[in-house]
């Protein structure tokens, strides 16, 4: 039986438990059960080998084992060297043996099944007061020490260690005479220096404990010194573990009646300040079970499962009222906490609750996939699949199935949410046990958006949930509901790559040399210019390949804003960026990402006329960072068709 759940006299100051120094780091680590490794002592008697030898080869005949053993032994030992007394030798060693084993049992019995024993120390060390707590009230922790002993001792040390949830408050009677263990925070070492015989003493230590009604908190108090006539120190220890029978932050929590599996059903989380003081910065936590989800509350939660009230005046009271959903055949074990921020502004515990819910089930669930998809792309259509069953023992009525959809990326013809009623799905006016359904929309995701299309969000995605209401044949007059999971879809980043050829920049400074539009025979000098954006995600690894026409020339002279160097393969006439990582929006409020490379070309008379294909095969991919999918995009050809110039230079149209 703990100590929180003993009877308390008031009057009677609460008792601790020896613990010896073998111990000391057990209890610090909460173990409290002695060590029963003890070391048991070897017996040696002349005849011991002889008498166990044999034994240890039961297995054999006895007569050819044990009989000529003893009987060499017998002969060797006893009537060769003590032919007048060897019976009587031999009958004293098996009084000796019989002595040594009877020593042998009962050291065991005291060692392992005696109850250890515990010798008053000279110096002692005891909790005078408090015998209990009430969690983050402030209390005065007073210890009491004293000298039985005839003697002084000198250097006494009383070290008080505690747990984490015990946090001491300064004041000017307990600020003296202790120092912080640097390797433990929660432990304070008190100089008590030299005690004469008979002395004693007092040692006070204010703080607030905190926790839950029912826990303890758990106090270790130690008094080293040295005592005439030792060459170590000796330490007396006694451990205990101080009640919290009260709390001023109460809880309770109720489940709706019945509290129903596969459906939103409501818990009711009650609160008050009970105590005389103003409660700063509470907060209300929910451990729900793994299959649990929360659908909602009120007041809203700060981060799903947290209530943030705010300061509590005494008396105040309050309801958080939430919805969630559990999964069938989940443990129904919910936890609510109570914290505040009473010191340090570090929310600590106050109140905590465990409770199982009585849970039933009413069958009904729904799911929905996207045509198998885990992501999608700007522009795309496709299909949500919405299926329902009846896995209950009572047919629904009155099925209503809602399908929301939101996100950035909603193209703005959609309209949301979809409802199929009986009125427009009559399979849904009943459903009885064990039937099944699949209802189908259409999605459609909108084009490509900008930065401030999308107000600067990156990774966006579309969410989508299905919502179930009906009534059961034995409740008619209670609407159930039950949601679907969630569905995230992220939508999939774009990236494009735009090609040009250069004989003069915009602002008309020359770049190329030789005739433009180029003429046959003569050899002209243009500059290729690869620009690359991107959409709403960051990508990865990302590459760029091109391959150069026949007939063009790499020249050597390229300049890249990202990326490794080019890399120009001349045996396949590949051209390799290495870009790496795309951040997003790259080009949209930001430059684009470019190369630049110089090439030489001399059309032959039989392209007088034509416009010269100079690099194709144009292809960039990488993987998008936020649905981990591939993304590819395919340039456009560049040609002896220059973009600045001209009208006839921009024909490109060999002379």
């Amino acid at each position: 039986m703990t100590n929180h759940q003993k009877e308390f006299n008031q009057n009677e100051p609460l008792e601790g438990q020896p613990v010896s120094s073998t111990e000391l780091e057990a209890v610090r680590r909460q173990e409290l059960q002695p060590a029963t490794d003890q070391k048991r002592p070897n017996i040696f008697i002349g005849t011991l080998n002889i008498v166990m030898s044999p034994m240890r080869a039961v297995i054999d005949p006895v007569k050819k084992i044990c009989y000529p053993r003893l009987e060499a032994h017998w002969e060797e030992k006893y009537k060769r060297r003590f032919p007048k007394h060897a019976g009587k030798l031999l009958i004293f060693d098996l009084i000796l043996l019989f002595l040594a084993s009877t020593l042998a049992v009962s050291l065991v019995l005291v060692y392992t099944v005696l109850p250890d024993i515990y010798f008053a120390d000279p110096v002692s060390v005891s909790l005078e007061q408090p015998i209990s707590l009430v969690s983050g009230q402030q209390t005065e922790l007073i210890f009491n020490y004293a000298s039985g002993s005839d003697l002084p001792v000198r250097d006494a040390q009383l070290i008080v260690e505690t747990s984490v949830n015990f946090v001491p408050i300064a004041t000017a009677e307990t600020e003296d005479n202790f120092t912080l263990d640097p390797n433990r925070p929660t432990r304070r070492i008190y100089d008590l220096g030299d005690l004469s015989p008979q002395a004693h003493g007092r040692v006070n230590l204010s703080g607030q404990a905190f926790g839950s009604p029912g826990q303890t908190l758990p106090i270790l108090l130690s008094l080293t010194y040295w005592e005439q006539g030792r060459a170590e120190r000796t330490t007396t220890s006694v451990f205990y573990q101080l009640p919290i029978e009260a709390t001023p932050l109460s809880l309770e929590m109720k489940f709706e009646e019945p509290f129903l599996t596969d459906t939103v059903s409501l818990i009711q989380i009650n609160y008050e300040n009970q105590g005389e003081s103003m409660l700063p910065n509470v907060i209300i936590r929910l451990s729900p079970p793994s299959g649990f989800r929360l659908t909602g509350s009120r007041p809203p939660t700060w981060n799903t499962r947290e209530w943030h009230l705010g300061n509590l005046a005494p008396k105040t009271t309050g309801t958080i009222a939430l919805y969630g959903l559990l999964k069938r055949d989940s443990i129904p074990s919910f936890v609510v906490s109570g914290l505040a921020e009473i010191v340090d502004g570090e929310p600590r515990l106050l109140n905590e609750l465990r409770l199982n819910a009585d849970t039933e089930s009413t069958g009904f669930s729904l799911t929905q996939d996207v045509s198998g998809l885990s992501s999608l792309i700007p522009g795309q259509e496709t299909e949500i699949f919405i299926h329902y069953a009846n896995t209950g023992n009572q047919t629904l009525k009155n099925v209503s199935i809602s399908l929301e959809a939101t996100g950035e990326y909603l193209a703005e013809s959609e309209k949301f949410p979809l409802i199929w009623s009986p009125t427009n799905e009559s399979t849904l006016s009943l459903i009885p046990p064990g039937a099944t359904g699949t209802l189908i929309a259409r999605l459609t995701v909108a084009a490509a958006r900008t930065q401030d299309e999308l107000n600067g969000k990156t990774n966006p995605s579309i969410k989508i949930a299905a919502t179930g209401s009906y009534t059961l044949e034995d409740k008619p007059a209670r609407i159930f509901n039950t949601d679907s999971e969630i569905t995230y879809l992220p939508i999939a980043t774009i990236i494009n790559v735009d090609t040009a050829a250069l004989y003069h920049t915009k602002a008309g400074d020359q770049l190329g040399t030789g005739p433009i539009p180029p003429k046959a025979g003569e050899n002209t000098r243009l500059w290729v210019v690869l620009s690359i954006d991107n959409g709403s995600n960051a990508v990865r690894n990302t590459r760029l390949t091109a391959t150069l026409m026949p007939g063009v020339e790499w020249v050597n002279k390229t300049s890249v804003t990202l990326g490794r160097p080019l890399t120009y393969i001349a045996a396949n006439r590949e051209l390799i960026w290495e870009i790496g990582d795309l951040p997003a929006f790259l080009g949209n409020l930001q430059p684009q990402a470019t190369a630049n490379f110089e090439i030489e070309v001399q059309p032959q008379i039989k392209n007088v006329g034509q416009v010269l294909k100079l690099l194709d095969y144009i292809k960039i991919e990488g993987e998008d960072t936020f649905t981990g999918v591939r993304v590819t995009a395919q340039g456009e050809p560049v040609t002896s068709a220059v973009r600045f110039g001209s009208i006839e230079a921009q024909t490109g149209i060999v002379q």
